[in-house]
């Protein structure tokens, strides 16, 4: 049994050179921040995770790594260059500290010895706020851990140590109360001489994260200022002034004991006690939606002024702030205020655990590492025009600014050209061009001062009225006044009236028409007016507006066109596509004629709906010859359909992440599918393929007036938005960062409880499915093994339909259909089909009806099975003892309650089915440590929804069962194993209809609770079973089940733990496996996952 490869929580970063260090659980792994791949990793710990990673200033090549209680020394051969290969060496093994060690650094010290062999030492500072001294021998690479302080009785929940001088360090403590102490400690031959300088009193929960800045130059005094950065849980950031270290005790333990147990209010130091450190108190102010965990000082340049810091959040943000101070020589206090320069969202989830600074010749860039088990590079946020700390707290601030375009009269619309000129039309009936100084791919902002006007014409058609659409591709723009009449314009063609009208414009749209070898592309127009049941679609060349084709289209009754494509096709023959603010679409096959008068009126050939609320966009994609049409809906999702001759065959629907409203289908040739729309007040471009989002603007939403234009070679690379806002136009260009560097895909950002694999023979291939407490439901494809060997999972979905935290996961036995469980009674079920070049395609079919008067019960677990060929059903067991089946028609999509019962006051945990007795009798475990059997029987007579019967139970846990799987193992004989709250292991023999005949408990299987249990192989010839358990205490262990069922009760049951090993996986909830040749892999779930192979060829021989 050996681990492959996981996915854990980034809990330490380091940067030296062009090299990433972290902390991967106990794993140390080094990546190229250049290539992006993981070039060496080594277990650092055997059953603890990495805390910390200090560099050695001196020697590049040391590397001090702490966690929990241990500390250890590594040398890394070849972190000095950016090429070549990389050696890993111990200087020091593991070494337990007396304590947890909350900080490190090297000391920066070389004495020479008689023999010239020097002798090393670091500094650490532990929970309970003693200085240990690590001393190394490099001459024998003896280590001496020396505890140069006695420890206080108050607990830290942070600590900071920096080297002031080679014999005097400088501490900073936050303790559970919220103090925060500052004290030093001075190396003398004859000991250490500790004296503590600063009690500060302040915050109203308890500190997370500290940092100390170097000594500054205050205005206007030119004073020497030295801060010290603090943050809490209580979601503030507050600056002290340190600069002053005069002593106040000499005894700093005692000190901070006293402190601590001083005057105290619900745990926390009250008010009056921080009033009489208000005058160091420098600045304070509140960001992030929650929990603050890390501060640090950005550019610490002596000879700057300012203090410019970022703080990571729960939120899993970065949030930039900027402090210029000021001194009152009258007063003796320095003061400032703290402002907010802006935000980046950096993770999936929650928590940023780690972070690092790297300062290059490019600017700083800042490394996270998250909960989601994703690291993130990205160069530090600009330092702007200060933002609002409360509008950052409510994740809706700005990220950049926009200037205000000043043209002659009120813009009523406008369009753009091409990529840098935009047309405007005034409310006064003026058509005018503004030049845009720089293209798209320019990415940047406009000054009014640069954009330059053109005057083309005046319309009295737009006079206090007028809508525009652009074809970008081919330089023009269609307009429609008042009367309904259509114009065009075109840089070479100039400006013409295409059509006259008499009804006021309701809609115009435009597109270009899909490329073909027999024609030239054109620009396809479609006018709606009101009140008008048919719409008039025009087809004009863009070097002739002369020449154009005709057709009309009837519009169904009551239906608002939205918007409208050409699908292209194999042929010559061409269809339309419109959709409607009703979500329906409707399909033509109109014939142009130069002759619109003459023209019949083309009716749909296909009206259906397909989405809930109105189509903003079609889009065609042809992949190996199959046409797949992307429609993107108001409600924030996009869909995929193939056609066929009975409609629109739905392949694919999923909501977009963080888009309230989708509004525009791109195609990258870099990035793939891209989609934009909006966010509430933003306007954000999100990417399909990567499920990442690109940029953002704030612009105040959807609801005004507005305009986007791609780059035209590539959208991937951003474009131009124009929005009015307060009746003015506001221009601004955006592109990705492409400064942003993320090493790994990352997992979920909370804890995974849910995880099933799909039958390998299944069309979609082998798809493993997580869902999590981040209400996620992602789909996995199990990809080669990466640097280091093992099994990785790649995401290939996200699917995101609950509100709550998913439960529980059952794939059909066919693997095309996932069925998915939470709270709130959430049930839904998930089609998944294969599309094109292997993407995966996932609908929710079915959300299950039925809910209890509150609505407020969980769906714990859960059997999917195929039932008479036409449909699935669901036996569901709930967090109030009932046991509900359903019955889900795959056809009609219909859901029924064909039995329900209950079992009791308590909840009911898992259920699985006893095969082989009619696919009727199933078996349940919950809270009391019981499992009990019930069966699906037909009664005559009986009521629509039938009562299961309860057949009988048996006590096979002291408390609850958190896993049980079944066996059928031979004749009417199960076997059925379990793992509970009381860290135990259960084997259970189950006769007839699931009467027990015995338990064998194995006590203390685990320290903790038994929480996953999966069986890994089974040989009913041999009587031989093996088994993997995972719990609470990190722990994954192999038993060997052997069943003699020929004797009496459990005599012939005997059970051999064969394995024994570390997960870093913390909270496991879930565990799965599959067959690869003569390895099974298992798959731990919890904070994270681990991948395990077992070889189980060699026990089947033995």
């Amino acid at each position: 049994m050996k681990n492959a490869h996981g996915c854990y929580p980034v809990t330490a970063l380091a940067c030296s050179g062009a090299w990433l260090l972290a902390g991967e659980g106990p794993f140390l792994r080094i990546y190229s921040r250049t290539s992006i791949t993981l070039k060496q990793s080594v277990a650092v710990f055997s059953e603890t995770s990495i805390h910390g990673i200090s560099l050695d200033t001196v020697d590049t090549n040391r590397i001090l790594i702490w966690g929990g209680f241990y500390v250890a020394v590594l040398r890394v051969q070849g972190l000095s260059s950016e090429s070549g290969a990389l050696t890993i060496q111990f200087l020091v093994c593991p070494t337990k500290c007396a304590d947890w060690i909350l900080d490190g650094q090297f000391s920066h010290i070389v004495t020479d010895h008689p023999d010239k062999n020097e002798t090393y030492g670091a500094a650490l500072v532990t929970a309970h706020n003693a200085l240990l001294l690590l001393q190394i021998d490099s001459s024998s690479w003896a280590v001496t851990v020396k505890v140069a302080t006695s420890q206080s009785k108050s607990i830290l929940y942070c600590a900071r140590l920096s080297w002031e001088a080679p014999d005097r360090i400088l501490i900073a403590a936050g303790t559970v109360f919220g103090q925060l102490l500052v004290w030093s400690a001075s190396l003398k031959s004859s000991g250490v001489d500790a004296k503590l300088h600063k009690v500060f009193t302040g915050h109203e929960g308890s500190p997370f994260g500290l940092c100390i800045s170097t000594s500054r130059t205050s205005k206007p005094s030119s004073n020497s200022l030295r801060l010290l950065g603090s943050c809490s849980d209580d979601r503030s950031i507050r600056l002290w002034d340190i600069s002053d270290l005069s002593v106040l005790d000499v005894d700093p333990q005692a000190a901070a004991d006293q402190a601590s147990t001083s005057d105290v209010n619900t745990g926390f130091l009250s008010a009056s006690t921080s009033s009489g450190h208000s005058k160091e108190l420098v600045a304070q102010a509140m960001g992030h939606l929650s929990r603050i965990w890390g501060v640090e000082f950005l550019v610490d340049r002596v000879d700057s002024t300012s203090f410019e810091l970022v703080t990571f959040g729960e939120d899993a943000t970065c949030q930039y702030w900027r402090l210029e101070p000021t001194y009152d020589d009258q007063k003796g206090i320095c003061t400032g205020v703290l402002e907010n320069q802006g935000y980046q969202d950096r993770h999936a989830g929650k928590h940023i655990w780690s972070h690092a600074l790297s300062n290059t010749s490019d600017g700083v860039f800042i490394a996270t590492g998250g909960a989601d088990g994703a690291i993130t590079i990205q160069k530090q946020l600009a330092m702007g025009s200060s933002i609002a700390a409360s509008t950052l707290a409510a994740g809706t601030g700005d990220h950049s600014t926009a200037d205000q375009v000043l043209v002659p009269g009120k813009i009523r619309s406008y369009s753009f050209v091409t990529t840098d000129i935009i047309l405007m039309a005034s409310n006064e009936g003026e058509v005018y061009l503004a030049h845009l100084p720089l293209s798209v791919s320019s990415s940047s902002t406009f000054e009014a001062s640069g954009l330059s006007w053109q005057h083309i014409c005046h319309e009295a058609d737009f006079a206090g009225f007028s809508m525009t659409a652009s074809v970008t591709s081919l330089s023009l723009v269609f307009l429609a006044g008042k009367s309904g009449s259509l114009f065009a314009y075109s840089p070479r063609s100039g400006f013409c009236k295409l059509l006259d009208g008499k009804r006021k414009a309701a809609g115009v749209f435009a597109r270009r028409s899909p490329e073909h070898k027999n024609r030239s592309p054109t620009a396809v127009c479609l006018l709606a007016r009101l009140g008008d049941p048919v719409a008039v679609l025009i087809e004009i060349p863009p070097e002739d507006h002369s020449n154009a084709r005709h057709a009309r289209l009837t519009v169904p009754d009551g239906e608002v066109i939205s918007t409208f494509a050409i699908l292209p096709g194999l042929t010559d023959a061409q269809q339309i596509a419109i959709g409607f603010r009703s979500g329906r679409i409707a399909l033509y096959e109109p014939i142009l004629n130069t002759n619109l008068e003459s023209t019949t009126p083309s009716p749909p050939i296909l009206n259906q709906q397909i989405h809930s609320d109105a189509i903003t966009d079609i889009a065609t994609t042809l992949e190996a010859n199959t046409p797949y049409h992307i429609f993107t809906c108001r409600d924030g999702s996009y869909s995929i359909h193939t056609l066929a001759l009975t409609g629109l065959i739905k392949q694919h629907h999923l909501s977009i992440p963080l888009m309230t409203e989708a509004s525009q289908i791109l195609s990258s040739p870099t990035a793939g599918l891209l989609i934009a729309g909006f966010h509430r007040k933003s306007f954000t471009l999100w990417s399909a393929s990567t499920e990442q989002h690109l940029f953002s603007i704030s612009c105040g939403g959807s609801n005004r007036s507005w305009t986007y234009c791609p780059n035209h070679s590539d959208p991937g690379r951003g474009g131009t938005l124009a929005w009015t806002q307060a009746s003015s136009l506001l221009l601004r260009t955006e592109a990705p960062d492409l400064t942003v560097v993320r090493i790994n895909s990352g997992s979920h950002g909370r804890e995974i409880k849910a995880v099933a694999v799909s039958p390998v023979d299944s069309a979609v291939g082998r798809l493993v499915a997580t869902g999590a407490e981040d209400t996620d439901v992602k789909l996995h494809r199990v990809t080669d093994p990466r640097a280091g060997g093992g099994v990785a999972l790649q995401c290939a979905r996200t699917l995101r339909r609950h509100n709550t935290g998913v439960q529980c996961l059952a794939w059909s036995g066919d693997g095309e259909y996932l069925v998915s469980s939470g709270g709130c009674e959430e049930l839904f079920v998930w089609r998944v089909r294969v599309l094109a070049e292997g993407e995966v395609g996932v609908v929710c079919e079915g959300v299950c009806p039925f809910v209890s008067e509150g609505g407020d019960l969980r769906v714990m677990d859960l059997v999917a099975e195929r039932h008479e060929g036409r449909g699935l059903r669901i036996v569901a067991c709930r967090s109030d003892g009932s046991v509900c089946v359903y019955s889900y028609e795959l056809e009609g999509k219909g859901w029924n309650w064909d039995w329900v019962g209950r079992y009791g006051a308590g909840c009911l945990m898992g259920i699985n089915s006893l095969r082989g007795l009619g696919g009727n009798v199933y078996l349940t475990t919950g809270t009391d440590g019981h499992g009990a059997v019930l069966e699906l029987t037909e009664r005559e007579g009986g009521a629509e929804v039938k009562d299961v019967e309860w057949k009988g139970r048996c006590k096979i846990h002291q408390n609850a069962v958190h896993a049980a799987e079944v066996l059928e193992w031979s004749g009417d004989t199960h076997l059925l194993l379990s793992g509970g709250d009381d860290n135990a292991l259960s084997i259970s023999l189950l006769r007839g209809s699931g009467q027990s005949v015995g338990t064998l408990t194995i006590p203390r299987a685990h320290a903790a609770a038994l929480t996953a249990l999966q069986v890994i192989g089974a040989d009913t010839e041999k009587g031989r079973v093996l088994v993997a358990t995972a719990g609470l205490d990190q722990r994954i262990k192999l038993w060997e089940v052997r069943v003699d069922a020929a004797l009496q009760g459990v005599e012939g049951v005997q059970v051999k733990r064969v394995e024994n090993r570390y997960t870093p996986v913390a909270d496991v909830a879930s565990i799965c496996s599959w067959r690869e040749g003569k390895e099974v892999v298992v798959l731990v779930c919890g904070v994270g996952w681990d991948v395990w192979r077992v070889n189980v060829r060699d026990r089947e021989s033995g």
